[in-house]
């Protein structure tokens, strides 16, 4: 999802970026109404980085049970290492256009615009490797019965010695809810190992696989709308 050559790419971008800014800032005078017009933008792609944890809580307290998922990849912590990505930079050119467009330029100024840099890229990369790290071991696996009506998702997770197998049901394009789990044994992955059947019912499905410890398991999940 996320590595280091990820982080320096992004970092390359931010100081280019930078550098931009600061060259196309100096040396002439600055339009008030596009200055704060730019600073405006730059803080509201920054706030973004605050977006999806608010979404998260939201969603848990208003439909516990649901989750945003978009495709197979598009989990929580994949979007929130985009959103950290876009506040690094807005961050940066932020910090530029605070320095340069300063009355005075003292030695300390320029320091502190590298302090500031180095603190947005320490704290990019803490979050990103806690997002890495919160995703790791997990996969998405999509599912749709014959006819096009029903989508399932099946999402493992591995954790050093535990396993867990979860059938999520897409009630829309960008949220799943979910409907059955069990636990396999020693982080066992099922469906990545080819260890499962999908069995689609007039109206339910019925997903079967081994749980690693040569036993089988299985979740039946109901389309049957509650009375």
């Amino acid at each position: 999802m996320y590595s280091l050559e990820a982080f320096g790419c992004v970092l390359f971008i931010a100081l280019g970026a930078g550098i931009l800014a600061d060259q196309a800032v100096s040396g002439r005078q600055a339009d008030e109404t596009a200055v704060k017009r730019s600073k405006l933008l730059l803080c509201a792609a920054f706030s973004l980085c605050f977006l999806w944890p608010v979404l998260h809580i939201g969603m848990y307290l208003i439909a516990p049970g649901h989750a945003f998922l978009l495709g197979t990849w598009g989990t929580g912590p994949v979007f929130q290492c985009l959103f950290n990505d876009l506040a690094f930079i807005s961050g940066t050119l932020l910090a530029v256009l605070h320095y340069r467009l300063g009355s005075e330029h003292k030695p300390s100024d320029r320091v502190f615009l590298g302090l500031t840099v180095f603190g947005l890229a320490v704290l990019l990369l803490l979050s990103n490797l806690f997002c890495l790290f919160w995703d790791n071991g997990d996969c998405n696996h999509s599912f749709t019965s014959p006819d096009g009506a029903h989508t399932i998702v099946v999402h493992e997770r591995s954790v050093l010695l535990a396993g867990s197998v979860s059938v999520y049901e897409r009630v829309h394009p960008l949220v799943v809810r979910l409907r059955a789990s069990e636990i396999t044994d020693d982080g066992y992955k099922p469906i990545e190992a080819g260890d499962y059947a999908v069995t689609w019912h007039t109206d339910s499905v019925t997903v079967s696989f081994g749980d690693g410890a040569g036993e089988q398991k299985s979740c039946t999940l109901s389309f049957v709308p509650e009375a």
